[in-house]
């Protein structure tokens, strides 16, 4: 849940990273703002390798061993089953 939270986290200030640097666009603003002041927008954006890579093995195991099946809930055991292919979206 930590890697969860801390990816959320490191995206928000990407968006507000995003958003300064739009307001840029406007020369009067642009004209306003030192270099090194860009450049760390810039690095908030794309500077951090922060990203969220779930453990799958587990649940892998579980699949692979047919005992998926004792999960009761339906759309749970259809939501395990295809947790894996979402992430390579």
């Amino acid at each position: 849940m930590n890697k969860i939270n801390a990816s959320i986290q490191e995206n928000e200030q990407r968006i507000q990273a995003l958003d300064y640097l739009l307001t840029l666009f406007d020369r009067n603003v642009l004209d306003t703002v030192s270099n090194q002041r860009i450049s760390q927008m810039f690095t908030a954006i794309f500077g951090s390798g922060l990203s969220y890579l779930p453990s799958t093995g587990v649940l892998n195991d579980i699949i692979s061993s047919g005992k998926l099946n004792i999960i009761l809930n339906k759309s749970l055991r259809q939501n395990l089953a295809s947790f894996e292919s979402s992430l390579n979206l």
